[in-house]
């Protein structure tokens, strides 16, 4: 089973610049982004965990996460420039 899980796994992370590529004709890289978030928060909430709250203690986390929030705009945009 755990080698079917992986090839599956492979199959679905071999495809994610191909739907980003064809996401990117309809849509700006922000809006991915927008919606990359949103869907994130519904598969959250719907594993029973919610939305997380942020304390000061959270404050490193959240610099990485604007860390990947710029580095996915950079790479969007990329993708976007590139001929498919």
């Amino acid at each position: 089973m755990g080698v079917r899980n992986a090839l599956f796994t492979v199959f679905l992370w071999s495809t994610v610049a191909s739907a980003f590529k064809i996401s990117l004709r309809y849509l700006s890289p922000f809006q991915l982004l927008f919606y990359s978030f949103l869907t994130s928060a519904v598969f959250f909430h719907l594993a029973g965990r919610g939305l997380p709250r942020f304390s000061r203690v959270d404050q490193p986390s959240a610099f990485l996460g604007l860390v990947l929030f710029l580095y996915y705009t950079v790479l969007f945009w990329a993708y976007r420039l590139l001929p498919a």
